[in-house]
């Protein structure tokens, strides 16, 4: 099939990318058997500045490789296709798992590259591609028609923001983007349970449904709350880790970061607003199925629909310690 073969070819370039790095560090006096221990690699960086253009070339594959799993622009045409033909709560898990995982892969090469050669040449490539992915996922929102696609290029356009984040580097930067990562997880996760339950009500995903509102108050009520948590609103957790993310623009004088980034944002509340409030609207063409959501999947929405609340309000200190530890071994 077409999407995994794009899947396959990503893996192919993270994999030769590997290789690569392997290579610089044998080359950088690593001995051969801890060439691809990370802990090893990273203390060893500093003396792989002699290889430096493998290791630029080891990351330009790397991220072009995961930067596939992850959805980064322009390679990002499988996620879309993927979402639609996946039951709802598969598509949550590649939103919540598959892409941070490809993401947390990448982060451990860039900290290689960084310590190594210093961060201009990998930041500026995260920077390209999540420039790039907020900007044309941004976008093509506008023009989506079904809803579990349109949730697909929301997943691009967030794994952009948190690229743009790591891009930035600094404590709050690289802070945000972990937390965003976190945050964009449960709420995506929220979205595609809601997806599915009016997929089951209605028959379909396509954004023509009509008077939803009155038909279905309860998986409204979790659309109307994920919508406003994934587009960064207050009082939900993505608003936070944008928020840092845009401070740590903002204090590095990035402005056409900052301004790109408010821009994209702009653009996708236009276009969830647009849509959603269609299908929110006026009275249903066809009585739904079971105006009842399952207290299995009620459980699920609920507790996601809270845990947005809570990191919107407060981060537990425990977990912030989890991530500044996280970010003081990135550095």
């Amino acid at each position: 099939m077409e999407v995994p073969d794009r899947l396959h070819r990503g893996i192919a370039f993270a994999l030769f990318g590997t290789i690569v790095l392997y290579l610089a560090a044998v080359r950088g006096g690593v001995d051969p058997k801890s060439a691809l221990d990370w802990a090893v690699l990273m203390s060893a960086a500093p003396n792989l500045r002699g290889a430096q253009d493998l290791l630029k070339l080891a990351f330009v594959f790397v991220a072009i490789g995961y930067g596939t799993k992850i959805g980064f622009v322009p390679m990002h045409s499988w996620l879309p296709d993927a979402h639609a033909e996946a039951p709802s709560p598969i598509s949550a898990m590649l939103s919540a798992v598959l892409l941070n995982c490809a993401l947390y892969a990448l982060l451990r090469f860039d900290a290689i590259t960084s310590r190594a050669i210093g961060s201009g040449f990998s930041h500026t490539l995260l920077l390209i591609f999540g420039a790039l992915s907020v900007v044309v996922a941004g976008f093509l929102m506008i023009v989506q028609r079904d809803l579990k696609r349109l949730l697909a290029y929301s997943s691009i356009e967030h794994m952009g923001i948190a690229a743009l984040g790591i891009g930035l580097g600094g404590t709050l930067g690289l802070y945000g983007a972990l937390l965003h990562a976190f945050n964009h997880s449960i709420a995506k996760s929220l979205l595609f349970f809601t997806a599915g339950h009016v997929r089951e009500n209605f028959g379909t995903l396509r954004m023509e449904i009509r008077g939803m509102g009155r038909a279905l108050p309860w998986s409204s009520g979790a659309l109307v709350i994920g919508s406003l948590a994934i587009v960064g609103l207050p009082p939900f957790g993505l608003f936070v880790s944008e928020f840092l993310i845009l401070t740590e623009a903002f204090s590095q004088a990035r402005y056409p970061v900052a301004v790109l980034l408010l821009v994209a944002l702009s653009v996708v509340f236009g276009a969830l607003l647009y849509h959603f409030q269609h299908m929110l609207a006026g009275d249903p063409e066809s009585a739904p199925g079971n105006r009842k959501l399952p207290v299995a999947d009620f459980a699920v929405m609920g507790v996601c629909a809270a845990c947005l609340f809570v990191l919107g309000m407060h981060i537990p200190g425990a977990f912030s310690s989890a991530l500044r530890a996280a970010v003081a071994v990135l550095q």
